[in-house]
């Protein structure tokens, strides 16, 4: 399993990347800024009536239970969403478990998903919450993940570690599976601020704009596929 310190205690760190997995101040409060309403999933779903999200840095997992958590509290409870994720260095179950204990109002939803958790099984696996939300995570390499995604996508959640510290997650290649794999007027949202991320995904034709960040982060990037 991954190596993790602790930030105060309560924020993981990766030693192999020297970064954390969210931001120190609330990273429940993060996800909801950054990839709800970053990506405008509300008007995703409206416009779509279901959604297939992909996230690149499954991680802890918050940003699908924060997903699933804002989605179960919409009026119509028959919402379908397939999301799907990929982790190369996955956490165990403790470590999640540690992780996410600072947000009670999802336990039950952390608690489900830890059930059906598997990291030590390469490839797809599959967590159901419900019969029509669903997780379908990779374990292993981003590319391949791209590659064998069986769908187009309506909503790109872009999370692995920094730009500077994991550029492998923020590749030209990256960003051309992403595009390929991008349903018409798909959206993505990312705490990345880095030049050469917007011209990446400016150039694998997505219009990209800046958003203040969250917390003590500056800028944050969003937009949607042009093509």
């Amino acid at each position: 399993m991954t190596d993790l310190s602790w930030k105060d205690d309560r924020t993981p760190l990766s030693v192999q990347f020297d970064d954390i997995y969210y931001a120190d101040e609330d990273g429940l409060a993060e996800a909801r800024y950054i990839f709800i309403e970053g990506t405008d999933l509300c008007g995703q779903l409206s416009s779509r009536g279901r959604l297939q999200v992909a996230e690149l840095g499954f991680g802890t997992g918050l940003n699908f239970l924060a997903t699933v958590d804002y989605l179960q509290k919409l009026p119509d409870h028959e919402i379908s969403l397939h999301f799907f994720s990929v982790e190369k260095f996955p956490l165990s179950k403790d470590q999640i478990r540690r992780a996410l204990s600072r947000w009670p109002e999802i336990d039950s939803l952390t608690s489900k998903m830890l059930a059906q958790y598997q990291p030590d099984t390469e490839g797809w696996t599959k967590v159901h919450i419900s019969e029509s939300i669903q997780l379908h995570l990779w374990i292993g390499d981003v590319i391949d993940f791209l590659k064998l995604l069986p769908t187009k996508i309506d909503a790109w959640y872009l999370d692995g570690f920094s730009p500077r510290k994991n550029p492998e997650m923020w590749s030209t290649e990256v960003f051309e599976g992403i595009a390929r794999k991008s349903a018409p007027g798909s959206r993505f949202s990312t705490f990345a601020s880095a030049g050469f991320v917007r011209r990446g995904l400016e150039s694998s034709g997505f219009q990209v704009q800046k958003r203040p960040g969250f917390g003590r982060k500056r800028d944050s990037l969003s937009g949607h596929f042009l093509r």
